[in-house]
Formats: structure tokens, sequence, C-alpha cells
């Protein structure tokens, strides 16, 4: 099976969430991409997507072992903000400097299931899926991530108001 466009698209903002530069987001789709032909899984994964989503995250896991210091690479927001465009999180106004601290505080696992959920419009059980972890684990740490992000916008707006 060959993904369609706005498949290998949805993989590339993936891959942007997990690395947080657009260069080394496309390295990571494509040496994925690679293995997923090479190993011919198409010809016998019941579930694609959720498999390929799988890939991408070894593979990031992988490269993160070999190179110590991949968390400070620097994080082009401009490859995300366009997605998420007029939507809100729970109806909260997000403006772009919000979401670079937003990004700033929260856990790559936080930031994974939070662009799953609300960029790529997963559900909390397809997350599961992709994440080998339960459907009520996903919901906590969602529920978690959703109250930190909503406590720290409401501190900065009163912060602010002061």
């Amino acid at each position: 099976m060959i993904f369609s466009k706005t498949e290998l698209e949805s993989f590339y903002r993936y891959c942007v969430v997990l690395v947080r530069n657009k260069d080394l987001a496309y390295d990571l789709l494509q040496t994925t991409l690679e293995k997923w032909v090479r190993g011919r899984f198409h010809e016998r994964v019941s579930h694609p997507r959720a498999y390929f989503m799988r890939m991408i995250k070894s593979q990031f896991v992988d490269d993160l072992r070999k190179e110590k210091d991949a968390e400070t690479v620097a994080f082009d927001e401009e490859t995300l903000i366009p997605q998420i465009g007029g939507s809100s999180l729970e109806d909260i106004l997000v403006t772009k400097e919000e979401v670079k601290r937003i990004l700033s505080f929260i856990t790559l696992e936080e930031r994974e299931i939070l662009f799953l959920w609300a960029v790529e419009g997963y559900t909390v059980q397809e997350i599961a899926d992709f994440s080998d972890k339960p459907k009520g684990t996903i919901l906590a740490k969602l529920f978690r991530v959703r109250s930190k992000i909503k406590d720290r916008l409401k501190n900065t707006k009163k912060g602010s108001n002061s």
C-alpha cells in the first residue's frame, strides 16, 4: 500500500512534532518510508497507518539514542502553527506566542498526544493504538496536559492584567 499525499503530510507533521525541526522531520519521514518499502510491511500489516506511526516513533527514539543532544535542536514554530489555523483548544483563543510558550513547558509525550488529538483529530482510541498504551492512560494524559495548558494560560492572562 502506498500512502496518499494527505497521509504523508499528516506523517510529516507528526515527525515535526517529534523532532521540532522541519528538515530533521523530513529526514525522519524519509528514513521510515525507506524501511517501510524495503520491509514490504504494506503487504502484511492490517492497520498500515497505525503501524507506520509506530515505525516513525521507533525511528525517532533510535535516532535520539544515537544523538544525545537532539533536544537542543531549534524549534521552527512556523511549520506547525499554520496547520492549527483558526481552531482553538477548548474554545480558548491561543496566539502564536502562547503556542510557543505551551510547547516549551510540555513534555515530548504530552506534545505528541496533544498534536495527534488537537491538530490531526485522532480519537483517543486511535492514539492508544498508535502508542501501544491503554485508552485510559491516554485519556488521563490528555486530561492532564489540557489542564496544565489551561492553568498556564489562565495564570499568564492574570499576570498581564495586573
